[in-house]
Formats: structure tokens, sequence, C-alpha cells
């Protein structure tokens, strides 16, 4: 057994959301969301939760409502990934990474609580 206090540490970084829109959805309905191909979510999903409090200095304040995943908006050309949903996802600055832990694990066929 690994002692809390040797574990490596979680690092966060790039673009996030937040809980909200997850909950109470499958992982194939966050594809639908996030514009994720079928199947990219297969094995289900993994949250992690900041563990220290979140300033706004830590995120490139150009928060977008996306429609394509890494905060991609629709420019009508980008076929690589399909329209989604849209939802809410910000990016933190560049090479910045924020401690976290893991939340929960959701599976395949499970919606989200």
């Amino acid at each position: 057994m690994i002692r809390p206090e040797t574990r490596p540490a979680l690092l966060i970084g790039g673009w996030v959301g937040t809980e909200f829109y997850l909950k109470g959805k499958t992982p194939a309905q966050m594809e639908k969301l996030f514009g994720f191909h079928v199947g990219y979510l297969a094995y289900g999903v993994t949250v992690f939760k900041f563990t220290r409090p979140i300033a706004a200095d830590d995120f490139d304040l150009t928060g977008v409502y996306a429609y394509l995943p890494g905060g991609k908006a629709w420019n009508g050309i980008d076929l690589k990934w399909s329209l989604g949903e849209g939802t809410t996802q910000w990016q933190l600055e560049q090479g910045l990474s924020i401690p976290c832990r893991l939340l929960k694990i959701g599976g395949r066929g499970t919606a989200y609580a």
C-alpha cells in the first residue's frame, strides 16, 4: 500500500469544464455534448477536482462556449470532430498545471451522478 503522503501529485492543464454539465449524462451523451467521435469515451469517464482554489489569472480569460473538443468554436471546416451540442470550457494558462484529486469514475452505460 502506498501512503498518501508518498503518492505522486496529479496535475491538470489545458482545457477544463465544470461537473455541472456532466450530471445525469452517460459517457455516450457526453460525447454528443462535447462533439467527440462515437466511442471516444468507450471506457467511461474519469473526473478530477482541483485541490486548490482557482484564481482568475489561472485562466486565459477567453472562456468559450464550445461545440468542439479543446474549446474550438465551430468554423464550418474542421471535420475531425462532429459538431457537439456545446458546453462551456475554459483554457488554463499555457504551461500551467494545477494539482487535483480523483473525484469520480463513470462507466460507459452509467449516468454520471
